[in-house]
């Protein structure tokens, strides 16, 4: 068990994920989330760093100091599948804190057509754990949508925590830009340019063929083809009488 500060470029085996679960040909996730903001219940104190959760024993994370009241914050979670932490038996819920819920990948879904579960169930083996990182989640479901992202954007989703890590913020972002209704209790900190659509351009019909051959004219058959149907219609009454 152990309770580390971030370090940018160390966390090695230890990074934020889901794991897709697929339940009578319906898919899900769960979450497994190991890095993650931290403040103090005391005095309000937001840490200026990250921490990353390496392990629990017993539900026991780790325990740190705050720096502004001396306070002892204790970190508990509920074991293997770490979908919330606790900080001195508050918990932090991270389907809320990082708008990582399956309902916001269904609004995306519904918005595109279906080509996010689409992609995503391509992904799915039945022979795997099925983990994705949040940044390759965030890349299967922006290819599929064809919805770019910068990554300059940031947001807050709990007045708690002044920030949120990278991936999220990316996450975050992905949704904002798709269209999917977020809470209300989400502030964009830091706007970004927009980013013109690809919809109608050549990586957009790649991806969404179907619905692209819908928008092209129909073709009027000649009177050859139409010919061809009358006898073709004909013979089957006449063999089916």
């Amino acid at each position: 068990m152990a309770l580390d500060f971030y370090i940018p470029g160390t966390r090695g085996r230890f990074p934020n994920r889901i794991q897709l679960i697929k339940t009578d040909d319906q898919l899900s996730m769960k979450l497994d989330i190991t890095l993650f903001p931290l403040y103090c219940d005391g005095c309000g104190h937001f840490f200026p760093h990250f921490y990353i959760n390496k392990g629990s024993k017993k539900g026991f994370v780790g325990e740190t100091i705050c720096p502004s009241c001396g306070r002892s914050i204790e970190v508990t979670d509920d074991g293997t599948m770490v979908e919330q932490v606790y900080i001195n038996e508050f918990p932090v819920n991270f389907h809320n804190l990082y708008l990582l819920d399956w309902s916001y990948i269904e609004q995306a879904d519904n918005i595109y057509d279906g080509h996010i579960i689409k992609a995503l169930r391509e992904k799915y083996n039945k022979f795997e754990l099925n983990y994705l990182t949040i940044d390759e989640l965030t890349t299967i479901c922006s290819s599929a949508s064809c919805v770019q992202v910068t990554g300059d954007m940031k947001f807050q989703t709990d007045t708690r925590f002044a920030a949120l890590p990278p991936e999220i913020n990316h996450w975050i972002e992905f949704l904002y830009r798709c269209g999917v209704d977020l809470p209300t209790y989400v502030t964009i900190l830091q706007s970004a340019h927009d980013i013109p659509s690809l919809e109608g351009s050549a990586i957009w019909r790649m991806k969404h063929l179907d619905k692209y051959l819908e928008q092209l004219p129909v073709r009027r058959k000649t009177i050859f083809e139409t010919e061809k149907e009358e006898i073709k219609r004909l013979k089957a009454r006449k063999k089916k009488n």
